[in-house]
């Protein structure tokens, strides 16, 4: 059985009705792809993100959940350190490298770039190690989903006997206490959302250091994607939204095409604004990840969880 969905391709057609500049996308010139790819945008625009009064109503459909399995720590071989420089003889670093940070002759130091399988970049250029030193590197950050927006609710920690809320800090307070020498395979208390150095990219960023077993779980606000095809004349076979919510993205999108139209707000707008009642009090009733998450933070339903701060002065 088909599955009941908005494609892309009716979105075009109706677009191109609903404007009056034709019925056919196959005879779209470039400049009426460009005009029918900016209606689709705004309607998008208000179905993902809808005013209610002077505030965006926040779909829950649009949460999720996020797990993160610990890694466990990196000691295989010996390494050498010269001018920021980590080489490592016996071994191939892992492909997480770059989230880690090496413990070695009572110094850590935070990789910057995996160069090879035996070479890490560091931002300590100063310090120097002899050839066949011991180490541990430790993974204390991991990647955030593709369309990771933004965290919800708390994060919640768990090694099979032990369960709790992670408080939320800050990259420069961690960073500094691992640079100390603090927070080395405990249990997990603090969590930050970072960017990386070597790119704009998001991690999550844990203290201390998991143990091996331990795994993280948080929720998580997605990014929306338009699934736009990149030639609107090819008929397109992705659903844009889910089918309960399909008739507000495309009453949203009609209304962009009559205002392009007809500068003014018409019949579409106040079908837009019918379905989107509709939808939001069907969204409310559903709930969502934050929710859930939400009923992790009472201690009466999950665990141990435990009220905790960095008020405590670094040792």
């Amino acid at each position: 059985m088909a599955i009941l969905s908005l494609n892309n391709s009716e979105v075009v057609r109706s677009v191109l009705v609903g404007a009056g500049i034709g019925r056919d996308p196959a005879n779209m010139d470039a400049a009426t792809e460009a005009d029918v790819r900016a209606i689709i945008r705004a309607g998008l625009r208000r179905g993902y993100f809808p005013m209610l009064g002077e505030y965006a109503y926040q779909w829950r459909w649009l949460e999720k959940h996020a797990s993160f399995p610990v890694d466990p720590n990196y000691v295989t071989g010996t390494i050498a350190v010269a001018a920021g420089v980590v080489t490592l003889t016996g071994g191939t670093w892992p492909t997480w490298a770059a989230d880690g940070f090496i413990s070695v002759n009572g110094h850590v130091l935070f990789i910057t770039v995996r160069t090879s399988g035996t070479l890490l970049a560091t931002s300590n250029t100063a310090l120097s190690v002899a050839a066949l030193t011991k180490f541990t590197l430790y993974r204390y950050r991991y990647s955030l989903p593709s369309d990771f927006a933004e965290w919800l609710g708390g994060v919640v920690y768990a090694n099979g006997t032990d369960s709790r809320m992670l408080a939320g800090s800050t990259e420069a307070e961690i960073r500094l206490r691992y640079a100390v020498g603090q927070g080395l395979n405990t249990v997990t208390t603090h969590y930050a959302v970072a960017s990386t150095h070597a790119a704009d990219e998001l991690r999550m960023m844990l203290w201390p250091v998991p143990e091996p077993n331990a795994f993280i779980q948080g929720t998580y606000l997605s990014i929306p994607d338009d699934n736009l095809a990149v030639d609107l004349k090819v008929p397109g076979v992705l659903v844009q939204v889910k089918p309960i919510y399909a008739e507000v993205f495309l009453e949203a999108i009609l209304a962009a095409a009559e205002a392009y139209n007809n500068d003014e707000a018409g019949i579409h707008e106040a079908r837009f604004q019918a379905a989107l009642k509709q939808a939001i009090a069907h969204d409310k009733a559903a709930g969502g990840a934050y929710d859930f998450s939400r009923l992790l933070r009472d201690p009466r339903s999950y665990g141990n969880v435990l009220p905790i701060d960095f008020s405590d002065a670094l040792l």
